[in-house]
């Protein structure tokens, strides 16, 4: 049993006081499994490319996504979850697989032929 255990009158346990750090840490896996289960639940996503830190309500993303608006989707959800404090998205897309539309205007020459 973890925390601090107070006791009555007859040495029997009244209630149990988690430190700060005990609270923290269950929350943190709390948050960690929570955003598990939501990146999971994506078809378009991945998990076992995302890895997931959690420290404090501080979570980090690190690993492959498919594409950009992927990444800030799962972002923006993420960081409107309660519990997060901040979040530092380290994923990265793979270009191979990102759809290649070619804008004409930008894929011309900046300078006209000569």
């Amino acid at each position: 049993m973890r925390g601090t255990v107070q006791t009555g009158p007859e040495n029997e346990p009244m209630f149990i006081s988690l430190s700060p750090m005990e609270t923290a840490m269950e929350s943190d896996v709390e948050l960690k499994q929570a955003i598990r289960r939501f990146i999971s639940e994506r078809p378009d996503v991945n998990d076992g490319e995302v890895e997931i830190q959690v420290c404090k309500g501080a979570v980090t993303l690190t690993g492959k996504m498919r594409s950009d608006l992927e990444r800030w989707q799962i972002e923006d959800a993420i960081r409107a979850m309660p519990g997060v404090s901040s979040l530092v998205n380290n994923t990265m897309t793979d270009p191979l697989n990102t759809p290649s539309v070619i804008d004409p205007d930008i894929a011309r020459p900046w300078f006209p032929a000569s």
